[in-house]
């Protein structure tokens, strides 16, 4: 693909390389401590200031195309407009992280180690916009299994948090279950929650109205516009009535 088009309205740095990037044209790079570009070689929680249009060895002048648009090494498959962050080699993929800085917008699509034009001008971190998601579960429903089987969002992101409110108390005075995330087949780190009920001294489920938050999220917690959520219960002690809803925060 001819890109030359492309490339007419750009703003460009010059930086020494603070390490030897002569094999890292058109990667992704930060400006250290000292001012310098270095490769952005830990992931999306960088913040990149562009990517290196040159290939310089440490010391020398690095090039940097901070604004327009340049092309840019892929690490993974992308599609045309995807919104692009550094991985831990320096390449672009699509933005599947609440931490990650956005690099740029994909002007076409591509593969791994492919080059393709890339809009510059990140928008700071992929995932600053969030939305609530509402899941209702009726609490004699339950048993050990999913309560909500592969749900695909259709977006990248990643869960942020999750609380239980109860909308139908129960009269149950010995029924538990722990609710937990999974994202495809990986349990998310923490983002469990275990209902208590009218025999527990703070009786979540017997309460109308009452807010029950689950663990704070941690890790494994990311998804792609393919990937899909469950919800499933475990150690279940069945309820006989009893419902509610659980609102789901997510990043995009």
């Amino acid at each position: 693909m001819a890109t030359a088009a492309y490339e007419k309205q750009v703003l460009d740095l010059t930086l020494l390389a603070a390490e030897d990037l002569s094999s890292s044209q058109f990667y992704a790079v930060i400006q250290n401590s000292s001012g310098e570009a270095a490769l952005a070689d830990s992931g999306p929680g960088l913040k990149c200031i562009g990517l290196v249009q040159n290939d310089p060895a440490s010391g020398e002048a690095a090039r940097v195309r901070v604004a327009g648009v340049s092309k840019g090494i892929l690490g993974g498959t992308v599609a045309y407009d995807d919104t692009l962050v550094a991985d831990t080699n320096g390449k672009l993929i699509v933005a599947g992280s609440a931490n990650g800085h956005v690099v740029g917008r994909a002007l076409s699509s591509g593969a791994a180690n492919e080059v393709i034009p890339v809009l510059l001008g990140g928008t700071g971190s992929a995932g600053t916009s969030t939305s609530v998601i509402t899941l209702p579960v009726t609490l004699s429903a339950i048993s050990d299994g999913d309560v909500i089987t592969t749900w695909t969002p259709g977006f990248a992101g990643a869960l942020v948090k999750a609380s239980w409110v109860t909308q139908v108390p129960t009269t149950d005075a010995d029924a538990d279950v722990t609710l937990n995330f999974e994202i495809g087949t990986t349990n998310v780190t923490g983002g469990t929650l275990t209902l208590s009920d009218t025999g527990e001294t703070a009786g979540t489920a017997e309460t109308l109205g009452a807010v029950a938050d689950f663990a704070a999220i941690t890790a494994a917690n990311t998804f792609d516009a393919t990937d899909t959520i469950s919800l499933e219960a475990a150690s279940t002690t069945a309820y006989s009535d009893g419902a509610g809803y659980i609102l789901l925060v997510v990043s995009h």
